[in-house]
Order: structure tokens, then sequence, then C-alpha cells
């Protein structure tokens, strides 16, 4: 099951955290220190383990062996030219940059680089290699993208990135991309207009390449108020356009809105990016245990299940369960199906306005060969989940709003345990209505706790819903 592999795979990230934090915990009293640029250019150059003495360090820095540098109080890496990126990590084997400061140069290029985006042998990609406690601050023009990791075994643990904003194109604080992984992303504050997180996107050059294994756990993913009035182009907190057993868990999403698109949180979304990616897919995904909040222009999750722009592969799997969506309008956007098993349960979306479910597939309609493809009924887990009607509650395309549209859409595997208020404005006929708590218009504000809360109240007889 996609959940149990997801927990083996945040166990043994968990195992490795506490190993690399034994690790760089244990004194090293003979270890050098280095206090000038030249002496960082030669441990880059050659390898080892050093402290790196507080102060500013100029410099467009490119890494090619194995280094540990641990950074004494304040330390920063500055560009000496603006136009490429200030670091460049081109080989991994036990990489690692604790506590360091690096800069951005010029706004529309990268700020720190870990492998090779042209690479087309993932054995040439860096293996091994993490950021801990590194703060990356762009500059007042704001930043293009703080990490673009392209690679194996790659961290971000606990660092800073703000400020990395564009007008006109997208930035992101973390890219991945270029490598098969595994890549973990861990309690880190990000701050990006256009993603926060982003995995895929592009033309992958390495064949058959999908970045696998991918833990994004713990972070906060800011988007500032001051973005909604100065231009900036926004997307998404966290999106994922091609990745697999993918593990978003306990992030906070935090700001979004109708932007450079209708202003989704979190985008589950398969992209064979330019037509060359046939093999892109979005897959075995879990969502867990998430908040969002300032997030209130559209659904809370969008998953496409199929490109529909260029051929992909299907989404087969998809959890989605103990989440917080405060103030989303809607809940989940469902296109092109997911094949296997689509299980939502146990969020809340206590402030729906719209819908909570809605589905489309645009193969639907496809009737001309070869571009006919048949379009897939989801087999849908939805239980003990908290939610508002909205004014519809369930749509699909050209469907009577309720179980018609969730049947002309699924094959509804259970529906049950749901606490789901109903809406003034019509009748909905919701699936199995005796095994669910349907609530008058209105009155879920009188069983669950206020925000930011929304829990159940004590004593309230509605089972386990909720997240």
């Amino acid at each position: 099951m996609a959940s149990q592999r997801a927990k083996d795979l945040a166990d043994q990230i968990d195992a490795l955290v506490h190993d690399l934090q034994q690790e760089l915990a244990t004194p090293t009293p003979d270890m050098e220190t280095i206090a000038t640029v030249d002496a960082l250019v030669k441990a880059l150059a050659t390898g080892g383990t050093y402290k790196v003495a507080a102060g500013t360090y100029r410099g467009n820095f490119v890494q090619s062996k194995p280094v540990t540098l641990i950074g004494q109080g304040e330390v920063w890496l500055e560009p000496g030219d603006l136009l490429p990126p200030t670091l460049i990590v081109k080989v991994g084997g036990g990489t690692v940059f604790n506590s360091i400061g690096i800069k951005n140069g010029a706004p529309d290029r990268e700020c720190v680089v870990v492998g090779d985006y042209n690479a087309t042998d993932a054995k040439t990609q860096p293996d091994g290699v993490t950021f801990r406690n590194c703060t990356l601050p762009a500059g007042v023009g704001g930043g293009h993208r703080a990490f673009a990791l392209h690679g194996a075994n790659i961290s971000v643990i606990g660092s800073r990135v703000t400020n990395y904003w564009e007008k006109g194109r997208e930035s992101q604080a973390v890219w991945i991309h270029n490598g098969p992984g595994p890549y973990m992303i861990d309690n880190n504050y990000l701050e990006a207009s256009g993603e926060n997180i982003m995995t895929g996107g592009d033309s992958i050059k390495i064949p058959n390449c999908v970045p696998t294994d991918v833990t994004i756990r713990g972070n906060t993913c800011f988007k500032p108020d001051v973005w909604r009035t100065s231009g900036v182009l926004v997307k998404n907190n966290i999106e994922v356009k091609n990745g697999q057993r993918v593990l978003i868990e306990n992030n906070i999403c935090d700001g979004n809105w109708r932007s450079g698109q209708i202003g989704v949180p979190i985008v589950l979304t398969v992209r064979n990016q330019n037509g060359d990616t046939p093999w892109a897919i979005v897959d075995d995904v879990v969502v867990r245990g998430n908040t969002t909040r300032r997030c209130t222009d559209a659904a809370a999750v969008s998953i496409l299940g199929y490109d529909n722009n260029y051929p992909s592969q299907q989404t087969q799997k998809m959890l989605v369960e103990h989440n917080l969506f405060s103030d989303s309008p809607a809940g989940f956007m469902i296109g092109n199906g997911v094949a296997a098993a689509l299980i939502l349960r146990n969020n809340t979306l206590p402030n729906a306005k719209v819908s909570f479910l809605q589905f489309n597939d645009t193969r639907a309609d496809a009737t001309t060969p070869p571009d006919l493809l048949k379009a897939v009924k989801s087999p849908l887990t939805f239980v003990e989940n908290i939610v508002k009607s909205g004014s519809y509650g369930c749509t699909g395309t050209s469907q009577t709003v309720g179980a018609p549209a969730v049947n002309a859409y699924c094959i509804l595997v259970q529906w049950a345990g749901n606490v789901i208020e109903k809406t003034p404005e019509r009748a909905i006929a919701y699936p199995n209505p005796a095994q669910n708590y349907l609530v008058e218009p209105g009155s879920l504000v009188n069983i669950l706790e206020p925000a930011p809360s929304y829990k159940l109240k004590p004593g309230q007889a509605y089972g386990n819903a909720g997240y």
C-alpha cells in the first residue's frame, strides 16, 4: 500500500537525519578552519572536512570533490559575477554544507545548482549531497531559483529561503528535476512566488528519468501578501509534474491566490512539458497532515492523472488524508482519472463555498483516432471527511451534481462516515446517505472548534471524521 511504503521511507530518512546530526555533533578539534576565499576554493577542489570562519567569501564557487563545510557564526558566500550561480555542486559522496549562507547573483539566475540540467546519464550526477541549516536570501530584486537539484540522495534540511520572486516568470525555492532521487526536503522555511517546491516541469535529459522517493515534509511554504499587489507571478506552493513515491507530509502552505494560475496550493499534475518526455508520471503520492491557509481563491488540491497536452503515463494511486484545508473555497479537482486507487479520507474543508469534489476528463470527448483515449474512472474511497457542500457539492462535466457526478467519473469503493453540511441553494443527493452525517446548512460551525483548530468538539457523535 502506498501509505506503508511512504511510512517506511520516512523512517529510513529519519534514521539518516539522526546519523547526520550525530556526525555533525561529533567534536573535531583538529578540523582545519577556512578563513580566505583561496582556502575555500582549494577545499572545494580537493575535498575533506573543514570549519568555515565567519565572514563573507566573494566568488562563484564550484565543488568538484566530496567536502563537508561547517559554518562558524555568520558565513556568507556572495557571488563575484552576477551571471553564473553562486555555488555549483558537481559531485556527491558525502558532501555536506552546514550553516552556510549563500546569496544569489542576478535575479534571473539560479543560486545553488546540484548536478547538471543537461546531463544525459544519471551515473554522472551527484549522489549524496546535503544542505543543512543553510540560508539563501534573494536580493531586493528577487530571484529565479534558490536550489536546483539534479541527482540522487540529495537533501535540504532545516534551511531558509527568502524573497525569491519574479514578474512574468516562475520562481522556485526548490526545484527537483534531472535526477532519479531520492530527494528529501525537510523542515525548511521557503518563500517563492512561482512554486515554493516543484518537481519536473521541463524537458528531462536523462532518458526515462523520474524523480523517485521524494519526501517533502515539515516545510513552511510562504507567499507574503505584498506580492498580491506588486505584479509578482504567483502559482502554487507544492507542485509535482514528474515524480513517483512522493510523500508530502506535515507542510504548511501559507498564501496562494489567483495570478499566474487560479490559486491552488497543492498541484499534482503529470506533465510531459515540451512533448519530449512521454515517460513522465505522477504516481504513488501521499498527501498527509498538511495545512493550508490564506488560500482563498481555488481548490485545495488539483490532480491531473494524464497530461492533456502531450502523451504521458497514467496516474495509478493517490492518497490524500488528515489534511486541514482551512479556508479553501473548494476541495479536490480530479482530472483525467486515477486508475487504481483514489483515497480521500479524514480531511477537513470547513469553509468550502463552491464544491468539495470536481471531476473532468479531457479524453472523454476525444473522437478521432489516433487521439482516441478511453476515459479513466477512478476507484474512489471517500471516508470520514468533514466538508461544506458549498453551492454544488460534487460536480462533473455535463453531469447532475452529487451522486450522478461521482458515479459518472468514479467506481465507488466506499463513501462513508463523512460529515457533510448541506447547502440551502439546492437539494443534492449524495452516495450512501445512511452511512454519512448530513447536517443542516450553517450547523457545521456548531460542531467544530473555532479557527484555527477546526477539530470536532468533544462529545460529538461523528466517529473519527476530520483531520
